[in-house]
């Protein structure tokens, strides 16, 4: 089913595609083409056995199909349209779970299981999410999580009473399921999410109501690159700014955005303005490098990588189109982690790896906790070492 209109007052999108209204009739084209030849050559006149005509009739075909293609608008660019450029999120689905209990060839231990075996729970497949190591004097090991290869309700409510294994090692005998495979989720139907979509944006006007709402407003005043919006109390809201630099923000751009806000806010809203809290971070680590890397120069690359990843402008950051209705610019997180930090020097080109507990953060191998209520980094002294295995 196709439209020549696209219907965006709320009724229904078309099943297929919304179709712009384009010539797509081959003789029309074929007509077209020949016309113009006459326009251009003075004198000519078409043949049917002419190599132009012959050429025209024959790649009409061709083009009345590519313009046919080009006035069609598939659900998944209008898809794209609604998650990236407005923000409205499409439930991708999600693939059933369940945990099972593995029985081994005995009770000696030392079995292994890799994460992302593969098995079948009747015509459906599943892996292992986390690696397996059986122990000495148990030949089952239980609570395995496990997740079905694909999203979707089909996976749901599998017993696993049949069962084979596809890249399970062989020293598995016997897989038991703990509980009936639940939790997957069909994708939203496209057509459902498209009708959602435009009766999202009928409702919304500039009046600024939810939290992503304060912070697109923000982000869109000059002279401010990052936002973040919460709730303090009822009926209070609370923004913390910060420039395209991620340093504090000058009082006149606050001030020109208190005016929007007392425009465009609900008459029960109070809302504050606020600068983020900086704390310095130091960062010691030291990481075996791979062989053949300067050394020196492998230090400067991690060096760098964690500069940009505890900068005030880079730190927390949201993927553009990343899906949810959370924070627009900022993903707060008051708490600098050790295990994102390992992750990322271990992506740092020429690194094979990062010593363990090597990392400190400002003096102590522990997340080191930022004060205040929302708060960003600022890079401190970062000492590294990298040596060769």
């Amino acid at each position: 089913m196709s439209t020549s209109t696209p219907d965006v007052t709320g009724a229904d999108f078309a099943a297929d595609y919304v179709t712009v209204p384009f010539d797509a009739d081959e003789a029309a084209l074929a007509d077209g083409a020949i016309e113009n030849l006459q326009s251009t050559w003075d004198g000519w006149e078409p043949d049917d056995a002419d190599i132009e005509v012959v050429l025209i009739e024959t790649l009409a075909p061709f083009a009345a199909v590519a313009i046919a293609n080009a006035s069609q608008i598939p659900p998944a660019a209008l898809i794209a349209i609604g998650t990236k450029l407005y923000g409205i999120p499409y439930q991708q689905g999600a693939p059933a779970q369940t945990t099972v209990t593995l029985t081994f060839l005995d009770d000696a231990g030392g079995y292994f299981v890799a994460a992302g075996s593969e098995f079948d729970l009747g015509a459906f497949a599943f892996s292992t999410v986390a690696d397996v190591t059986s122990v000495a004097g148990d030949a089952q090991v239980t609570g395995v999580q496990v997740v079905a290869g694909d999203v979707g309700a089909a996976f749901n409510g599998l017993t696993g009473s049949d069962w084979a294994s596809v890249t399970l090692p062989v020293w598995v005998t016997d897989l038991t399921v703990e509980a009936p495979t639940s939790d997957g989720a069909d994708p939203q139907d496209a057509t459902d999410y498209l009708n959602m979509v435009s009766r999202e944006l009928q409702l919304r006007g500039r009046m600024v109501v939810t939290l992503p709402d304060y912070e697109l407003t923000a982000i869109d005043t000059v002279g401010i690159g990052r936002a973040y919006a919460e709730t303090t109390a009822a009926g209070d809201v609370t923004v913390y700014l910060a420039d395209p630099a991620g340093e504090p923000v000058p009082a006149d751009v606050k001030a020109a955005l208190a005016a929007v806000f007392a425009q465009a806010r609900m008459t029960n809203t109070t809302v504050a303005l606020s600068d983020f809290n900086y704390t310095q971070i130091d960062i010691d680590y030291a990481v075996i490098a791979l062989p053949n890397f300067d050394l020196a120069q492998l230090i400067v690359s991690i060096n760098s990588a964690l500069e940009g990843a505890l900068s005030p402008s880079g730190y927390g950051a949201v993927t553009f189109g990343q899906p949810g209705s959370g924070s627009t610019s900022l993903q707060a997180d008051n708490t600098i982690r050790i295990t994102k930090l390992i992750a990322l020097i271990g992506t740092v080109p020429g690194v094979a790896y990062v010593v363990n507990d090597s990392i400190q953060i400002n003096g102590a191998n522990a997340d080191f906790p930022m004060p205040g209520p929302v708060a960003l980094p600022r890079p401190g002294a970062f000492n590294g070492t990298a040596s060769l295995p």
